[in-house]
């Protein structure tokens, strides 16, 4: 017995004395493996990313502004493990200092923005909220409207702290959400008090989490759902609008968004009156991408008529401000030969037609009902007219500029054409090949004709100009099945035989 207690005692020495320091170190359950973490967080990428002159940016850093930077540092499990906020009116480099950080796996958010001296370095515009959780951590509008200055950098980094080190982190916040440049112009000459760029709906704030992509890194708030017109930043004068007003507005957004322009006069009393009509309408949309830079023109043509249009670069932009500047002393023949003020243009895009192949007539005459001016329906109520070749039609005026007619089999029913016709100084033959181009798959073209295709190949869409009157685009809508029937295709006989081709495919 004696003899086993002393190999056992020898076997421990032997053991102990094989250890090192650190062994013991880590045996010792009550002790917890720190570091320290040093993060360099860049300034200046976040206003390049927007396009910012120096001159602009030299305003952010004048009297009691700042940029604040907030870090944030989450544990593996996403709960906040350390976090810190400092002020600069310096571009460049700005250090955080993060001291007995556990050893571990962490998520860091970095968020640039400008804050307020004045106001305990607090942001116009935004609230940081949600901090303990990275899965709740959010950045909130304090309101709809939001300018330049406003704009936000986030930086999100992947770090893990050594024990016993210096840990450092070099961090570059990009810009978040999007500046729109909205130049609206010629309100002088008008009676509006108050012009603003509306989007339907706002998102009430933005996570931060970065596993969250899409529309699920918004906050909305559900109660407002029903297609709601918000104004997201608006120029208004209590006497006159300057001859050029241009507020840069900053959305938190980014993705596809409805939006429009909006006008609106004051009552006896001074008071706006809160109704406005869309520019371009009600269902215009633009894609948004996070850091970039898009410019809005909202032009007052006249006779309460304005015109508007969204552009992602500013030499598109000019191109439809100068355009503009040419409309109003502008005369054209319209559709019908008569001479009248050049309408508003705008970006190319179609009415809603009936293009459901075979539908009746009565089908077509109650799709169309409200949408447009009735005074050119060639047709009785559920009857179209015979023209010719086995076909029958009811023309429509959908305005001063532009018309549209349906073809038929017989005389109440078989849609198998779909035309819209447009006074050539509405829309430029460019506009509309762009048009039909991204809407369309591309066939063929010869002599100014061009064919295109749906996706489902079960209709032909051709564009040219009218063979019977030279001021007038056409483009024709034309079921597969019946090609030969076509009064769009018979006259133009060169394209025929591609047509009849792309039919027995």
């Amino acid at each position: 017995m004696k003899k086993y207690i002393y190999s056992f005692a020898a076997l421990l020495v032997l053991f102990l004395s094989a250890c090192t320091n650190d062994d013991i170190e880590i045996l010792q359950g009550n002790v917890t493996p720190i570091g320290n973490l040093t993060v360099s967080v860049s300034t200046q990428t976040v206003y390049d990313d927007f396009g910012m002159t120096d001159d602009v940016k030299s305003k952010f850093l004048s009297g009691n502004y700042n940029i604040g930077l907030f870090t944030f540092i989450y544990d593996g499990a996403g709960n906040l493990a350390a976090s810190d906020s400092v002020y600069t009116q310096t571009f460049g480099k700005t250090s955080q200092e993060f001291k007995n950080i556990k050893e571990g796996e962490y998520t860091l958010i970095t968020l640039e923005m400008l804050v307020d001296a004045d106001h305990d370095y607090q942001s116009d515009n935004w609230v940081i909220v949600g901090k303990d959780k990275l899965s709740t951590l959010e950045i909130v509008n304090k309101n709809n409207a939001a300018y330049w200055y406003s704009a936000i950098g986030v930086a999100t980094n992947k770090y893990r702290v050594e024990k016993h080190v210096n840990n450092s982190l070099d961090v570059t916040p990009k810009g978040i959400g999007s500046i729109i440049d909205t130049r609206m112009t010629n309100f002088d000459k008008s009676g509006y008090k108050l012009i603003a760029l509306y989007t339907k709906n706002a998102p009430i704030g933005r996570y931060l989490n970065p596993i969250l992509s899409g529309d699920e890194r918004f906050h909305y708030d559900r109660y407002l759902e029903a297609n709601v017109w918000m104004r997201r930043g608006y120029a208004y004068d209590e006497t006159q609008l300057s001859s050029k007003e241009s507020p840069t507005i900053y959305l938190i957004e980014e993705g596809r968004i409805n939006y429009c322009f909006g006008a609106m006069k004051v009552d006896d009393n001074g008071n706006i009156i809160n109704s406005f009509t869309a520019w371009p309408d009600q269902y215009s949309y633009i894609t948004l991408a996070d850091g970039n830079r898009y410019y809005g023109g909202f032009h007052y043509l006249g006779n309460n008529l304005c015109d508007a249009d969204m552009f992602n670069t500013y030499q598109d932009y000019k191109k439809w401000y100068d355009r503009q500047l040419k409309l109003e002393d502008v005369s054209i023949i319209d559709i019908l030969g008569n001479t009248t003020v050049r309408p508003p243009l705008s970006t190319m895009s179609l009415p809603n037609v009936c293009t459901t192949w075979g539908a009746s007539v009565k089908t077509v005459q109650t799709s169309m009902a409200g949408l447009i001016d009735y005074s050119m329906v060639e047709g009785t109520d559920g009857k179209a007219v015979y023209v010719g070749n086995n076909a029958y039609e009811i023309a429509y005026l959908a305005g001063k500029s532009s018309a549209i007619c349906y073809g038929f089999t017989s005389e109440t029913s078989g849609l198998f054409e779909t035309d819209i016709l447009y006074s050539k100084s509405m829309f430029e033959k460019e506009a509309i090949i762009n048009y039909l181009n991204e809407n369309y798959q591309f066939v063929t073209s010869q002599d100014d004709i061009y064919m295109y295709m749906t996706q489902d190949y079960k209709t032909i869409v051709m564009f040219f100009p009218h063979p019977e009157n030279e001021n007038i685009w056409n483009i024709g809508f034309v079921d597969q099945s019946y090609i030969a029937q076509s009064p769009v295709l018979a006259k133009n006989k060169a394209l025929m035989n591609k047509a009849m081709s792309l039919k027995k495919q």
